[in-house]
């Protein structure tokens, strides 16, 4: 019996964490259904940090079921929406965009 079997509500909760978590599962389940290989089975974490903006220059926090609030949540919000964001930055995706456009994708090992 799973432990979110009595939850009132669905798990995992409607949030972007879950999103991006899941999404490096399901393109390569994808590409693994494709070639008929076997696919990997996606385990959502149970815990995640959940930061809302006030829209007062600060924001509600909670992690294990202990909430907090402040400019510095904010500011740590903001943060980590900048770093993951810049992660799609051109130059971080792409061999010298500047001179050679899409042409020289950076690719992993």
């Amino acid at each position: 019996m799973s432990p979110y079997e009595n939850l009132d509500r669905p798990f995992p909760p409607k949030a972007g964490v879950y999103a991006v978590r899941g999404g490096p599962f399901i393109a390569k389940n994808v590409a693994a259904f494709i070639k008929g290989t076997s696919m990997t089975e996606y385990k959502p974490q149970g815990e995640f940090l959940a930061l809302f903006c006030t829209g007062d220059g600060k924001a509600i926090g909670t992690k294990f079921g202990i909430a907090f609030t402040g400019k510095w949540v904010w500011k740590m919000k903001d943060y980590i929406d900048v770093s993951f964001m810049n992660l799609f930055h051109r130059d971080y995706l792409f061999n010298d965009f500047e001179h050679k456009g899409y042409t020289e994708p950076i690719l992993e090992n």
